[in-house]
């Protein structure tokens, strides 16, 4: 899990195609559920050895996967490594992880606002409020 967390962080390209590929396309269709195979393959296997919680599913890779991308994304100008340290909570939450396998540290607090969306100026149901005021 954390390998294919380190790749998605490195490279967002899997994650554009799935967003844009049609599902309805045949050979999209027969990787997701080749794919889908896979993943259940390993989640059943992990799960009847006890080597993850018993609750863990198939989908809890899918959204660790989106989750730790999203990290990835957003922190990757301010500290491209930051998606690790939360990739590793998540993993030590399924049971996957006993501590952190490396050192990770946590963002500062300016860290953290350079990865936030700049606000507009405005904000949506304020246009009557901002007008009211020019009277």
């Amino acid at each position: 899990m954390l390998a294919a967390a380190q790749w998605r962080a490195r490279d967002r390209a899997l994650d554009v195609i799935l967003a844009h590929a049609s599902m309805d396309d045949r050979p999209i269709a027969r990787m997701r559920d080749d794919l889908g195979r896979h993943v259940d393959g390993l989640v059943e296997g992990a799960v009847a050895a006890g080597a993850v919680r018993e609750d863990f599913a198939s989908p809890d890779v899918y959204a660790f996967l989106h989750m730790i991308g999203a990290v990835a994304d957003r922190t990757e100008e301010v500290a491209p490594e930051a998606w690790r340290r939360y990739a590793e909570a998540l993993l030590m939450g399924f049971g996957l992880e006993q501590g952190p396998a490396v050192h990770t540290t946590a963002m500062t607090d300016g860290q953290i606002l350079r990865t936030w969306p700049v606000p507009s100026t405005q904000l949506p149901g304020d246009a009557g409020q901002a007008d009211a005021g020019r009277g």
